[in-house]
Formats: structure tokens, sequence, C-alpha cells
């Protein structure tokens, strides 16, 4: 399973809002593909402690932790600066390496590495709000997501963007005790390399007002 990180420099300081948005699509979907024979991955915006004189190098592994959490199966001890990852769950992988439960095509979010990567929610399986298998990952058709940090950080809001009418509706509302200020954000994403013209391509990123129109391709080669 390749895997691949798009890392922003700008610090952020949660004692104010912090508000991610990114639109996504795939060039080459895959509607197959389950834990056992053919892992699909997923995508994961994340945070990282910019004054941590810990590593910042991200996780990788053949089972992802989605470049956030540790890997039961290639046991990466994942990313020693990170604070809190939002892990849009393709195929349940990176919730079971935390609970040992596979819950796929779900939204889990996991907490700071200095304690251990605590699971802090897990969605379950969200088909009815639109995140089945041909939704989450299995279009070409940009899907917008906006992840909102609020309450010096404590509280986060996950959001999709519904096309038809226009709004923003959101998926998930949760409180945590972040005990962190200064801040980094990545986007990161695993998707099976035996496809080797799959890439997720990333644009109209918008980080508290700072705006950047253009794709990036994310590539798995």
């Amino acid at each position: 399973m390749s895997q691949n990180i798009l890392n922003f420099s700008p610090q952020f300081d949660l004692t104010k809002d912090l508000v991610i948005t990114i639109d996504y699509y795939t060039d080459n979907p895959v509607l197959s593909g389950n834990y056992l024979n053919n892992p699909q991955g997923g995508l994961l915006i994340g945070l990282y402690d910019t004054n941590s004189s810990l590593d910042t190098t991200l996780s990788s592994s053949s089972i992802s932790g989605l470049n956030y959490s540790p890997t039961y199966y290639s046991y990466t001890s994942g990313m020693s600066a990170g604070i809190i990852g939002v892990g849009f769950d393709f195929d349940g992988v990176f919730t079971a390496n935390a609970t040992g439960n596979l819950v796929p095509n779900s939204i889990t979010v996991q907490g700071p590495y200095i304690s251990s990567f605590p699971v802090i929610v897990n969605t379950g399986i969200i088909q009815s709000l639109g995140f089945e298998q041909s939704y989450f990952f299995g279009s070409n058709i940009p899907k917008r997501l906006r992840v909102r940090f609020t309450d010096f950080g404590n509280t986060l809001y996950v959001d999709d963007f519904v096309y038809n009418t226009q709004t923003f509706r959101n998926i998930l509302s949760q409180t945590w005790n972040c005990s962190f200020s200064s801040v980094g954000v990545y986007v990161s994403y695993a998707f099976n390399n035996s496809y080797s013209s799959q890439n997720l391509y990333i644009q109209n990123i918008n980080l508290n007002g700072s705006f950047t129109s253009s794709f990036i391709a994310l590539s798995t080669h």
C-alpha cells in the first residue's frame, strides 16, 4: 500500500479557531477490496505539535495507520509529534489498528502520541450520510470536506458539502482535552498500489483563509 503526504508549512494558533477545507477526488477509483485481500486505506487530516522536540517524521506502513498512528502488522510507532488525526477510514484498517474492530466507511479520530494515540471517537459506518464506498473514494467527482477546531482546540467538527443545496452538513461533533496551542497541518492518504495509475487530487485548500486553488496530485507511485 503506497502512502503520500501533503504537509503545510504555516504554523497555526489553537487559541484561535482553525478551519481546514479541501476538495478531493481520485482519477482511478477502486470499488472493490476489503481488509484481508485488498486494503484501500483512506484519507487523514492531522495536526502535529510545532513546539515539540520530538520527531515529526510521519509513519509509513503496509497496513495503514494513515501516516499518523501505529500499525499492528508492521509495528510502526506513529508520528511522535502527532496531536490529533481525523481519519476518513475507507476499509476500516485505521480503526482496526487502534481498537481491534474493523469499521469500514467511517471516521475515526485518534489523539496524541504522548497519550498513545487514544481513540477519541469512531462514527461507525456512515453510509447513510453519503460516505458509502461509491462516494467516499469511488468517484472522480470532487468532494469537499471541512474540519474545524474551536474552543482553544477542544471542540472538533467535521462537515461535508452538499452540492445540491450548496451548504455544509455536519457529520461529527466531538470534544476532547487539547493541551496544545501551536500546531502544523497535514493531509495524508493511502491506497492499494496494485493500481498503478491511481492518484488523489486535492484542490481549493483553505487554511484559515489562506487559499490555494490549483490541483495538487498525491500519486501512489
